[in-house]
């Protein structure tokens, strides 16, 4: 485990995604109920528990949720916050698609998101 989540799975699915989402804007541990819930009202998804369970289990193994069980009820809650989970993506992507080479990342990334050189000005600003 590096940086509080097992590197090489570091890649949700859509639902795993979307199920993250809902957790780090909870302001608290959510049920299972609670999540079905809200896929429901933001992706108007109908899962059955058993399929959300799975897709629970897969994000507790890749280290991103943890829960507490209590009684008849698991309270789940993120491992890190979306900020971390972004930065594990971008190492990833550096590693895999760019060979560890942080010039050509950065390359890559200014182009393909048109960053103007006053923002890349901004951010230098802000490093120093």
């Amino acid at each position: 485990i590096k940086d509080g989540i097992k590197m090489a799975n570091c890649e949700l699915t859509k639902s795993e995604k979307e199920i993250m989402n809902i957790i780090w804007d909870a302001q608290s541990p959510l049920m299972i109920q609670e999540i079905l819930d809200e896929v429901k009202k933001r992706y108007d998804k109908e899962w059955r528990p058993q399929t959300l369970s799975s897709f629970l289990r897969s994000l507790v193994g890749k280290g991103l949720l943890d829960y507490h069980r209590k009684n008849m009820f698991s309270f789940y809650w993120s491992c890190m916050s979306r900020k971390e989970y972004a930065s594990c993506m971008q190492k990833q992507l550096l590693e895999e698609w760019f060979g560890g080479s942080r010039k050509e990342f950065l390359s890559e990334f200014v182009k393909a998101c048109n960053v103007s050189k006053e923002i890349m000005e901004e951010v230098i600003g802000e490093m120093e």
